[in-house]
């Protein structure tokens, strides 16, 4: 099942998850069926919820917004049934910058509850609460509007106070790794950070589980494999940082020169192809041009007639990282790669993701995994024998 975008803010697309349904549904059970409420209650708890859901977008936009202010691509923001998350493109190395990413959203929680404070005490004051204790009768089972405000703004503190735990994914585990970063380097400091996280997810969920709760213990397993999904993708960006381009680039003939016909460029079929003069790179025919010149039969025109000239280039020596990232910020997926100025070959979108994939396999996870599979498999192949 795949997000639904529902809107943009500040050109960020915001999705919402097809299984946010199961929120509703428990939604409607828990001040329905549960609490013996009515329709008021059903759409008290609808809004609540809502309300709560909001809260948490406004969180991650914060974050999307300040990685934003580091011209880091932000995707969308994507609301779950257990929280939400900001899909940042390339997540930013620099500790400071990182640090700054991870607190931009616990802190719009806090300037909100900060904001609404002072209406909540003033309405407070007004129905005559004239102590802290009195509090505690308003339930959230209860249909009121001061019931209602009252535990949004805790809910405000919750989630800013929960996402500062210096327990990975969560926001303080980020701004661990940070802290960490400059003292071990960023791979250490990113086990150190996953580890804790794994070991206060693993504690929190036993103590749940112990008194009878479900739902945390659920909570925590999805945490435990968020932190060995960020541990595995920042090994691979390493990884991915100290290959070559030119180890993978696909080497072709040299191009075509601008003055040749289209034809020569789709004697393989359509696909990009490179312009070059005296293998200087001059632009680029991209395959949905050249099939489009094929149907309309305009393959008799010359390359530079349709080429593109505003493109980038990469030399071999080149990172795979930083060409995956000169991809995504141009938008360009097929990247001629040079060598001392000299075309040499082409580098793709594909490509990248067949190394992606290659590392992927590669990870200790992975290596782990495919050695119980395959001592299982042995396993009951004796067995069955």
């Amino acid at each position: 099942m795949r997000p639904r975008t529902v809107g943009q803010f500040q050109g960020i697309d915001v999705r919402i998850h097809p299984s946010m349904v199961l929120v509703v549904v428990w939604a409607v059970y828990h001040w329905g069926y549960a609490a013996r409420g009515g329709l008021i209650s059903i759409v008290y708890g609808l809004v609540f919820v809502g309300a709560v859901f909001g809260l948490i977008l406004l969180h991650e936009l914060g974050h999307a917004l300040m990685a934003r202010q580091f011209r880091l691509r932000v995707r969308d923001v994507t609301l779950l049934p257990f929280g939400g998350v900001a899909h940042i493109e390339q997540m930013p190395a620099s500790p400071r910058t990182e640090t700054l990413v991870a607190l931009a959203g616990p802190l719009t929680n806090l300037a909100v509850a900060v904001v609404t404070f002072p209406l909540l005490l003033l309405w407070f004051l007004l129905k005559e609460y004239s102590a802290v204790s009195a509090l505690t009768t308003l339930q959230l089972e209860d249909p009121s509007f001061s019931g209602f405000i009252f535990f949004l703004f805790l809910a405000n503190l919750t989630l800013a106070v929960i996402n500062l735990l210096p327990a990975f994914p969560m926001d303080g585990g980020r701004v661990f790794r940070a802290a960490m970063s400059s003292l071990v380097g960023r791979d250490r400091a990113t086990k150190a950070a996953v580890y804790t996280g794994i070991a206060f997810a693993v504690a929190v969920g036993s103590v749940a589980l112990s008194n009878g709760d479900l739902i945390i213990p659920l909570v925590s397993v999805l945490l435990v494999a968020a932190a060995l999904a960020e541990g595995r993708a920042v090994r691979i960006e390493q990884q991915l940082r100290r290959l070559y381009v030119g180890q993978f680039a696909v080497w072709d003939r040299g191009g075509i020169s601008p003055s040749e016909p289209l034809a020569l460029a789709v004697r393989d079929g359509p696909k990009d192809v490179v312009v070059t003069s005296h293998g200087a790179v001059l632009g680029m025919l991209w395959k949905a041009d050249l099939q489009q010149a094929l149907q309309n039969g305009g393959l008799s025109k010359k390359a530079v007639e349709l080429m593109d000239p505003h493109i980038v280039t990469a030399d071999i020596g080149t990172s795979v990282f930083d060409v995956h990232t000169l991809m995504s910020n141009h938008n360009q997926w097929s990247l001629p790669i040079t060598e001392n100025g000299v075309y040499r070959g082409m580098f793709s979108g594909e490509r990248f993701a067949h190394v992606h994939r290659y590392l992927r396999s590669r990870t200790p996870e992975n290596r782990h995994m495919s050695a119980f599979a395959g001592s299982l498999s042995h396993t009951l192949r004796a067995w069955v024998r």
